[in-house]
């Protein structure tokens, strides 16, 4: 069974859990609908961060004693070129002065590529009408019910070969259909199993489109772009109908509607999952951690290599992305930087 950040029967993200209790603080000031514009370098240390609010109006704000980078995989690499901070012939290619030449910016991106194997089911204890009159009126008198699920309720985790070190697939299961990132819809009771592939060997890149900070970066996954990645995730498909071929759910399932009886071989699902494939929202690793290594963006201190007042706190520092989820790993990363900070934390391994 999975855990879940819940509290009382609803959501709690490290926002609820962390940031506002803190702003109760007299130290702590949180401005919205405000664009980071980079951060400042002189010399080999950052002095301030500039920013532009909703009204075009630029400020530059100084810190005390460090910058803290917090804003993901895709905006923490974005900002550091954006500052000139990174590898230098991409700065000059869009008008960046560069600051700091630092090769690895933006690259080793990885994410959790997954495909839904979903089937209609005879059982009516599934989230189809969650959102109906009854279950909405119980959450919000009680905070229970069919609106209290995280939806992906039941995980596994397997080797689809033998030899392989640790799992390379994640099942998520729920008694729901999940298609399209949930845009789809499908007019009945529904379960899905999920294969997600928690060990990718493709690495993509982060990149800028142009120096203007409004602009959206440019990424690339290179998602199904090594065969051993396609390979597990074709396993994980033929392994979910596998299971859902076997008491108690063979009782319950009355079709299967993704990929469909017409996908029998692993050709026809490997045709399947490059049309259907999805992200499941686990960027990571382009501002890759390590002591060593010219790719390497931030030091075991989670400070910006070469650089003086400027560290990185987020997902991005992974060099390689968690054999699972990745929020309870970033939120420990998030710990063990407050401990770094404050000079808390036992010198590193």
């Amino acid at each position: 069974m999975f855990q879940v950040n819940q509290l009382g029967g609803r959501r709690w993200s490290a926002a609820d859990a962390y940031l506002r209790p803190a702003m109760k603080r007299p130290n702590v000031e949180v401005r919205t609908k405000v664009t980071v514009l980079g951060v400042v370098i002189e010399g080999n240390r950052a002095v301030a961060v500039r920013i532009r609010d909703a009204h075009g109006r630029e400020e530059m704000v100084r810190p005390e004693r460090e910058v803290l980078l917090s804003a993901g995989a895709i905006g923490s690499p974005q900002l550091l070129l954006l500052s000139g901070i990174g590898p230098a012939d991409h700065l000059r290619e869009v008008g960046m002065e560069v600051r700091h030449d630092l090769p690895g910016v933006g690259h080793n991106l990885q994410d959790h590529p997954f495909v839904t194997v979903i089937w209609e089911v005879s059982d009516q204890q599934t989230l189809y009408g969650a959102d109906k009159p009854k279950p909405l009126v119980e959450w919000l008198l009680r905070r229970t019910g069919p609106l209290s699920s995280s939806v992906a309720e039941v995980v596994a985790f397997v080797r689809t070969r033998a030899g392989l070190p640790a799992a390379d697939i994640q099942f998520h299961m729920g008694a729901a259909y999940y298609e399209d990132h949930g845009a789809e819809e499908y007019d009945g009771h529904c379960m899905v199993i999920a294969p997600v592939l928690v060990s990718p060997q493709a690495r993509g890149r982060v990149w800028l489109r142009s120096a203007d900070p409004t602009a959206k970066p440019r990424m690339i996954t290179n998602t199904l772009s090594e065969p051993d990645d396609v390979a597990s995730l074709v396993s994980g498909m033929q392994l979910a109908r596998e299971i859902a071929g076997q008491g108690p759910l063979d009782e319950v399932v009355l079709k299967e509607l993704k990929p469909g009886a017409d996908a029998v071989g692993r050709e026809d699902l490997e045709a399947d999952l490059r049309r259907r494939l999805m992200l499941i929202y686990h960027p990571v690793g382009t501002c890759r951690m390590s002591d060593t290594g010219e790719d390497a963006v931030v030091d075991s201190q989670l400070r910006v290599r070469g650089l003086e007042g400027v560290r990185v706190v987020d997902a991005s520092v992974m060099p390689t992305i968690t054999g699972g989820n990745t929020h309870a790993p970033t939120v420990m990363i998030a710990e063990r930087a407050a401990d770094l900070i404050r000079g808390r934390a036992p010198a590193p391994l």
